[in-house]
Formats: C-alpha cells, structure tokens, sequence
C-alpha cells in the first residue's frame, strides 16, 4: 500500500489488509499466478460486516479536501481492493446481508461460474470490529446469544456471539480442478438464497424453518 493510500484508509480498513493476506495464500494453495504481466479471470466475492469504526466516538473527520473527504468517506469496496492488487479481472461484489454475507457471497460466485464470467472465484468473510468488542448486553428473544454460545442449525441455538474473523477460499467447477489436477478439499452440491416473508416468524431476526425446509427441498 502507497504512502498516500495509508493516509486516507480509516482504521478499520485494516480489515482490507487481513483480507488481502489471505486471499493471497487462497491463491497460492489453488496454484493461481496473481503476476502483474498477465491478467487474471478469477472473480471476487466478499462477505463483509458494517464499517464500525465510523459510528466510534471521538472518530475524527477526513483531511480537509474535497479528494481526501470522499476517498475516506466513500472507501473502495474490499472486493475492488482485492482485485486491483491482486490483478484479477474476474467480476467483484462486496455484500453485506447480515449473518448471512459470505453464504451470499458464495452463492453469487457459483452463478459466475455457471455463467462462464469467470475461471475461478476467490469467495470470503471479513469482520474485524474498531474499536475492539467488550462484553455485550442481552436478553432472551434478542438477536445475542444470553449463553455466549454460537449453535448454526441447532435447536439449541440462542442468538449470535460477535467476533472478528477473516475468511478465503477458492471454488472451480469440479471438472476445471480435476483437469487441473488441484487439491480438492470439499465439494459443493447446492446453494440457493431467499427471504422469509413475514409469515410464520416472530421478527426479522429469526429465520422460518418452514421456508428454509422448503428452499432445501426438504
């Protein structure tokens, strides 16, 4: 990163460095060359959570430039970060739909696939939250889990527990990595996204286990 961009990046656009790091080694694993000489299709598909560190008390104000002020206010997508120095030219998306970003992210980066928009995809998670998290308060019903305890599919489970994390990998068509001869260390079988509506829930927060059967099929 250029003198001039550190300036401008805003401290929790650390986030974008993290990312970056193991996006990186994402590559390096499914032998993707990220060589400035030669453009690569690989797409990029991120999950990443709200920026914090702008609602923090005492954040000071951009440089008093008109340049400086939108740069740091507007940020570049870490998707777009991702790419321009990794020098992919696959398509790129940052999402944010709350829990469910990076399973988004996924799912958008199958469809590139099928599509042929790109040869690979680069697919993550990013949350690093600034300031650092302390305790949190909660209450049965409520979106954080009263018992610290975070249970995915699990009647058990009693809301979520924030955290900081940074996540990537890399997904081809199962033909592309076996004609590659690539390490293949899990295959994906179906992925498909969707609402809830409003019926049968008690809240936007809580999802329908009837819909969800029915999106899976089941």
């Amino acid at each position: 990163m250029k003198p001039d961009e550190a300036n401008l990046t805003d401290p929790q656009e650390i986030r974008k460095l993290l990312f970056l790091s193991v996006a990186s080694q994402a590559l390096a694993d499914a032998n993707i060359s990220i060589t400035k000489s030669v453009p690569n299709p690989t797409g990029v598909f991120i999950g990443a959570a709200y920026n914090t560190h702008k609602d923090a008390p005492g954040t000071p104000s951009p440089a008093d430039s008109f340049q400086a002020r939108h740069r740091t206010l507007l940020g570049l997508p870490i998707s777009t970060f991702t790419a321009y120095k990794l020098n992919l030219t696959g398509p790129n998306a940052t999402l944010n739909t709350a829990c469910s970003s990076s399973l988004v992210a996924l799912q958008q980066a199958l469809s590139a696939l099928r599509a042929k928009t790109c040869t690979a995809a680069l697919v993550g998670g990013v949350t690093v939250h600034c300031p650092k998290l302390g305790g949190y308060v909660t209450a049965p019903g409520q979106v954080f889990s009263p018992s610290g305890y975070y249970r995915p599919l699990d009647a058990a489970a009693d809301g979520s527990v924030p955290a900081d994390t940074v996540a990537a990998v890399v997904i081809k068509t199962l033909s592309a990595a076996r004609r590659e001869n690539e390490a293949v260390y899990a295959i994906i079988e179906g992925c498909a996204i969707g609402s809830d509506g409003s019926v049968d829930k008690v809240g936007f927060t809580v999802p329908s286990g009837a819909i969800l059967r029915q999106r899976a099929g089941c």
